[in-house]
């Protein structure tokens, strides 16, 4: 019996696992243990016990999984509270990370969730971006991806991988509990050996009431921790502890114990935020370079300043991610405002001259701060190089002593708003100017004005699912990509079904020829759409990565140039729009070595005319960041300094750049195109840890903000700035840093 999840959430009164986050579910292991038992016990709900929810329609597959799934012993129940655990099914109609968003908003909380991702294709091979990567909720313990097509688990690796992948997790949860009853029957048996008849009758309610005291004392200890978590790890109000049934639930819980004050919360709040703070500094104490990315964000009529910080580990290849404030920005955000809290975030961790360069946005209240107080780079405009001479007196008695000292790191924009601008303002003043002009104009009119309906209109969006058993997606006006994904959704409408979904909401129906051009722009701007998405990404995203993007996409769009006509001139302004917007950066060394230093690409990107010097520029650049012992000199004040390491002319003083030019001159033949191969090349290794660090987009940023939109509610819109910045860098930077809340 399946079951879609109701609005109305039922209160897991005796599952304490609601309260765990995932850092205590890996740190107290037999607490836990002891939690899920004794929790099973009491509400009746066994490990092996699931209750099914479907976030949107599965064609049925979902009944498919369940029957492998109840081989393993598993029994699907109708009541989420007579549950163990949640099996989620999620089909993907739209975006992934959209789909599972509203995924995570409607499946109930309370108990470990499985999720199982189901990706609608004929391809049993086909690559996708792994689903676990975007669920942010803690209760979520397992996500596995799952293909399908015509209502029908395909037989693949992938999905062969996520049965196993279940299967194992539900038998670490059953076996503890059937041994944990084992015990118990041990223990009656034990004592009626040893104490005759009178103790078989009344030593088994004994141990039981014993180990349960036991249990009940243990949770004690640790209820404070645990609703700690919950406030933070679940968004919650701080007034719900003030909430008489919240605070009877865990008073029951605990024996008794009383639940702390709102007063006591704030204070391990602050403790927990001190500690994290100090932990992230220790740990970008031993990180050589980092990245960051700014932005301003405003919410609930207040602006803040949002930065996040990120790296790479040298032994994993593995980025990191780190935020690092969301503060509150007062007053007009001036050229020297904006600088003067990059300058003090920066400081404020310690990483001042570790920075390689700081990602934003092109607006302007960035782009002059940087012009203004950055440190010199290759990524300038060609107005900068104009010298201004100016009077040293008259520079002194203008600034300030507190705005001297503020020196920024180099400025990268965000490659992604850039694409965004392009494809928003460059391709759409195309599409309406030239040949194509009419019918853009009137097929998108009416793609808007269903936009439009579906968004103001339930019983529009009812007829929609009705007709075409999907939703439509309403775009997003600042995305262009959000309006292509749009379009997408309306063509998998077949002609007649659209036609009908027109008649019903009474909208003019689609032409024959405006659907065909649809279609057209649809195949013609999909690699431009997959380019921004790349844009977009965070763990595996470098900046190696954005000039292969770039010529990719060049290289795609000419050939469907040279196939689809009736785009040419629409075609032609992206290509030179990329051009002009990107020119520094087709010439940018940086950004070539970043390039040249990833397995994937080395130097098969570049023009075979181009590639000796490019092998030169990587042997000297790598000699530079490891220059071996001959550079090195003995320090002693009574030492004789010695010329020779200071010349570098004629025979004899090579054997560094042999050394250095034979490593890369096999990493450059070889082919493997992991990033594992990098550690069998340690120089290189460290040239890509340097050049790769840096992101080419700023989207980290923006999705701190969607985090703090989440704790930004009606409910929570009394915090103060200081609080609000706690609660979210403690979220943001909770699986970096588990310690945080251990330590609360």
């Amino acid at each position: 019996m399946t079951h879609k999840p109701t609005n109305s959430k039922e209160s897991p009164f005796f599952n304490l696992d609601f309260l765990l986050s995932p850092k205590q579910r890996t740190n107290n292991s037999d607490f836990v243990s002891q939690t899920v038992a004794v929790s099973a016990e009491l509400s009746g709900g066994r490990m092996n016990e699931f209750y099914t929810v479907l976030t949107g329609e599965t064609l049925g597959v979902h009944t498919e999984f369940i029957k492998k799934h109840t081989h393993n012993s598993q029994i699907e129940v109708a009541s989420y509270m007579l549950c163990g655990y949640i099996l989620a099914f999620c089909p993907i109609v739209s975006r992934a990370g959209t789909d599972i968003e509203a995924a995570m908003r409607v499946i109930p909380a309370g108990k470990p969730v499985i999720l199982v991702v189901l990706h609608n294709t004929f391809n049993p091979d086909k690559t996708i971006v792994e689903s676990s990567g975007m669920v942010t909720r803690q209760d979520i313990v397992l996500t596995v991806d799952c293909l399908f097509h015509d209502g029908k688990l395909l037989k693949c690796p992938r999905n062969k991988a996520a049965f196993n992948g279940v299967a194992n997790l539900v038998r670490q949860w059953y076996p503890k509990r059937k041994n944990a009853g084992k015990f118990v029957e041990s223990t009656q048996r034990a004592d009626t050996e040893t104490s005759g008849p009178s103790r078989s009758t009344h030593g088994a309610p004994e141990v039981k009431q014993a180990r349960m005291e036991q249990f009940v004392n243990n949770i004690s200890q640790k209820v404070n921790s645990l609703v700690f978590s919950l406030i933070v790890d679940d968004v919650q109000a701080f007034s719900l502890l003030e909430q008489p049934a919240f605070r009877k639930v865990i008073e029951g819980i605990s024996g008794g114990e009383t639940v702390m004050t709102q007063e006591t919360l704030m204070a391990r709040l602050e403790k927990a935020y001190t500690h994290m703070k100090e932990e992230l500094k220790a740990k970008l104490g031993k990180v050589h370079a980092v990245c960051t990315t700014a932005d301003i964000w405003t919410a609930s009529n207040r602006n803040f300043f949002g930065m996040t910080c990120h790296w790479i580990e040298g032994d994993e290849l593995e980025r990191k991610s780190a935020a690092l404030a969301c503060a509150r920005i007062k007053g007009r955000h001036t050229n020297d405002i904006v600088a003067a809290k990059i300058h003090e975030i920066h400081v404020a961790y310690n990483i001042e001259n570790k920075v390689q360069a700081t990602v934003t946005d092109n607006g302007s209240n960035f782009v002059k701060p940087f012009k203004e107080f950055s440190t010199p780079s290759d990524d300038h405009d060609e107005a900068d190089d104009q010298v201004d001479f100016r009077d040293m007196d008259a520079i002194f008695a203008e600034e300030t002593d507190e705005h001297l000292h503020l020196f920024l790191p180099p400025h990268q924009r965000c490659a992604s708003h850039t694409m965004n601008l392009i494809a928003s303002k460059d391709l759409v003043k195309a599409l309406t100017q030239g040949p194509t002009h009419k019918v853009y104009c009137s097929a998108m009119t009416k793609c808007s004005a269903l936009w439009n309906k579906v968004h103001r209109s339930p019983l529009a969006a009812e007829a929609v699912e009705d007709i075409g058993k999907m939703k439509l997606i309403v775009p997003c006006v600042t995305r262009w990509n959000s309006e292509y994904d749009a379009v997408e959704k309306i063509l998998s409408l077949n002609e007649a079904q659209l036609g009908e979904v027109c008649d019903r909401l009474n909208i003019a129906r689609m032409l024959p020829h405006e659907i065909v051009f649809l279609k057209k722009y649809a195949e013609v701007f999909k690699p431009l759409a997959f380019a921004l998405e790349l844009l977009q990404g965070e763990n595996k995203c470098f900046y190696g990565l954005l000039i292969p993007i770039l010529l990719t996409l060049k290289k795609k769009l000419c050939e469907k140039r040279a196939a689809i006509h009736v785009f040419s001139d629409a075609i032609g302004t992206i290509l030179a729009a990329i051009d002009t917007h990107f020119a520094q950066l087709f010439n940018n060394q940086d950004a070539k070595i970043a390039t040249a230093t990833m397995p994937q690409f080395r130097l098969w990107w570049l023009e075979e005319a181009e590639r000796e010097d490019m092998r030169t520029l990587l042997v000297l650049e790598a000699t530079r960041l490891d220059p071996g012992d001959d550079t090195q000199s003995d320090s002693s004040p009574n030492s004789t300094r010695s010329d020779e390491g200071f010349f570098s002319y004629g025979p004899g003083n090579s054997n560094v750049n042999s050394v250095v030019a034979d490593e890369v001159q096999k990493y450059l033949e070889g082919t493997n195109k992991s990033l594992d191969c990098l550690h069998d090349f340690p120089k290189v290794k460290r040239l890509f840890l340097k050049s790769n660090t840096i992101l080419p987009s700023s989207a980290p940023v923006e999705r701190l903000f969607s985090q703090g939109g989440n704790i930004f509610t009606p409910q929570r819109n009394s915090l103060t700035d200081e609080h609000f910045e706690q609660v979210l860098l403690l979220r943001y930077n909770g699986k970096l840093i588990p310690s945080a809340f251990d330590y609360a």
